[in-house]
């Protein structure tokens, strides 16, 4: 998994004002949670889906990312990184550069491969590999998009590529994925 320690910290005691985007899915987690405590319907996946997305969006909004662990990353460091971070983020639709990334957070790419594993213990491919994954994991259970939508969402370079780097990051292709999210509601 991404590292994700701090998501909540980079928030704790910043009031932020609320985009339209993060008003509109706290509302679908108010939503979905009133639904799960009246037993209407088992929302719990729900839930989680909605508050990741919230998260993030309030994460962002704080100019930091929840992805990156910023208690193991060394001051120097974290500036940079969250600019890769940012970077791989505003860029998810488009084929991923290094080079482009690391000119983001001001490193060469060697040094930007470099501080990934030593400062978040993941390669970079595994690192924007997985975030693709998790942008694509909510995108299956909140929209209906299709299958070869989410993947042009999430920057991947045909629909077998996606299903392929899906199924090896959750174990299950998409629209399995999907299936059984849709059978879980």
């Amino acid at each position: 998994d991404l590292p994700a320690a701090a998501a909540l910290d980079v928030l704790k005691d910043r009031p932020l004002p609320l985009s339209a985007a993060a008003r509109g899915l706290l509302e679908r987690v108010e939503e979905s949670f009133r639904l799960h405590l009246a037993g209407q319907v088992h929302r719990g996946a729900d839930i989680t889906a909605w508050l990741m997305l919230l998260l993030g969006e309030l994460a962002g909004a704080a100019g930091r990312d929840p992805a990156v662990a910023l208690d193991r990353v060394e001051a120097s460091d974290s500036a940079r990184l969250r600019q890769a971070v940012r970077h791989i983020y505003a860029n998810m639709r488009q084929p991923f550069r290094v080079a482009a990334c690391a000119r983001a957070a001001h490193l060469s790419a060697s040094h930007l491969r470099r501080l990934f594993r030593q400062r978040l213990g993941c390669s970079l491919g595994r690192y924007v590999r997985q975030a693709r994954v998790h942008h694509a994991t909510a995108l299956l259970h909140l929209t209906d998009q299709s299958v070869t939508e989410i993947a042009e969402a999430c920057g991947f370079s045909s629909v077998y590529a996606f299903s392929r780097t899906f199924a090896a990051v959750t174990g299950r292709p998409p629209t399995a994925h999907r299936a059984l999210l849709h059978r879980v509601r």
